[in-house]
């Protein structure tokens, strides 16, 4: 996960990423699939995005639901 420093910028970390994520999810009603949400997330690669998930969960801001496969906001 990128943070941002004096070389990194804001737009550069991960944390843009991550607030697109929560938006992402919360424009479908709180609940999607994790391949429509990588979809819906444009220029983000996948070892990054699935630390922003891990981060994101650690955080308690989204659970997955097993049942649906969906990731869900808490």
């Amino acid at each position: 996960m990128k943070f941002p420093n004096k070389i990194t910028t804001y737009k550069e970390s991960s944390i843009p990423q991550m607030i697109a994520i929560l938006d992402e999810i919360k424009k479908s009603n709180g609940s999607i699939k994790i391949f429509d949400l990588l979809t819906n997330i444009k220029q983000i690669d996948i070892n990054e995005f699935i630390e922003i998930l891990d981060i994101l969960f650690t955080m308690n801001k989204i659970k997955f639901n097993e049942i649906k496969g969906v990731i869900e906001l808490c």
